[in-house]
């Protein structure tokens, strides 16, 4: 009864209204309440057509008492609590069957695999040895890995078979360099990124972003859109083909191939990082074919910083 008494508290507000719609809606939901309370109304108290109507609709014949809304609006909890299940006029439908809620949310069936339970005893059924057996190589600790191509310990396959050809060195360091074709070179010609008017070295191409950053090895120019040459261009790098030397120097311009190892590339694209910079190496024998005139090169270069630093002295 305690409940019923609430009630009829939180409606008191209602019959107070001016409204005499108001006062019949109130004496209609009490003549339900008393109904539902003692046990004189079988059916479902969300049956009844009065507690159909929405809030909207409610307000609207209270007259805007937003005290008295505010108390019909709480939501149904139990049929066994008939007082305090009067507080609102709309009950929510029961969920649908294939509705999606927090409470049902699962994984797909098999999307979660169990994990198995090794050594936890033999009723597991993995106990004792962990289904390892006993003793051999296949017990141990990373004994079932092993080496890619090991056969325990017979001739493996790859020794075995006949092995053809050779691997070429003096053209294995020339696979290594980074590319670049005469059409990206002459887009940053045209575009004034490049001045032609100088020899365009490996760290102008770096520099400008005509090349990536990452050079492990050195710049291979090759003659892709070598028809478009149509100015002459100075340009050294680690090599290039045939048919762009001959485009480049066909337009006036030269080509210079000059050998860099990895030191010697990093102090031509950073000398900032350099106290002194370190003299060019030598290209290896199997390349010296490549690079005639290495030496000649160096020598000119060591005397252009010669005389560089007697003028900053």
């Amino acid at each position: 009864m305690r409940g019923a008494a609430s009630f009829r508290l939180g409606w008191s507000r209602v019959l107070s209204a001016p409204s005499p719609q108001a006062r019949a809606v109130t004496a209609a939901l009490a003549a339900t309440t008393r109904a539902g309370v003692f046990g004189q109304q079988s059916r479902p108290l969300y049956a009844s057509p009065l507690l159909s109507w929405r809030k909207d609709n409610v307000a609207g014949l209270i007259g805007g008492s937003s005290i008295a809304v505010a108390t019909a609006a709480a939501p149904v909890r139990s049929r066994l609590h008939a007082a305090e299940s009067m507080r609102m006029l709309s009950t929510p439908r029961p969920d649908h069957p294939n509705q999606v809620t927090i409470g049902k949310l699962r994984d797909n069936p098999g999307a979660r695999k169990k994990k198995r339970r090794l050594g936890r005893g033999i009723g597991g059924g993995l106990g004792k040895t962990s289904g390892r057996g006993h003793k051999g190589q296949l017990s141990r600790s990373g004994g079932r890995g092993g080496r890619r191509g090991f056969e325990g310990g017979q001739n493996p396959l790859k020794t075995r078979i006949p092995k053809h050809g050779f691997r070429n060195k003096k053209h294995a360091y020339f696979a290594l360099l980074d590319t670049l074709n005469l059409n990206k070179l002459l887009t940053w010609v045209k575009a004034g990124r490049l001045d032609t008017t100088q020899m365009i070295t490996m760290k102008h191409l770096r520099d400008n972003g005509c090349i990536a950053k990452t050079i492990d090895k050195g710049v291979k120019l090759l003659a892709t859109g070598k028809e478009q040459v149509d100015r002459p261009i100075q340009i050294e790098v680690s090599d290039a083909s045939k048919a762009a030397i001959e485009a480049i120097e066909a337009a006036g311009g030269t080509v210079k191939r000059g050998y860099y190892n990895a030191l010697g590339l990093r102090a031509h694209f950073k000398p900032d990082k350099f106290t002194i910079i370190p003299r060019r190496a030598a290209p290896p024998p199997r390349l010296a074919w490549k690079y005639p005139l290495h030496y000649k090169d160096v020598q000119a270069q060591l005397a252009a910083r010669g005389e560089q630093t007697k003028a900053s002295a």
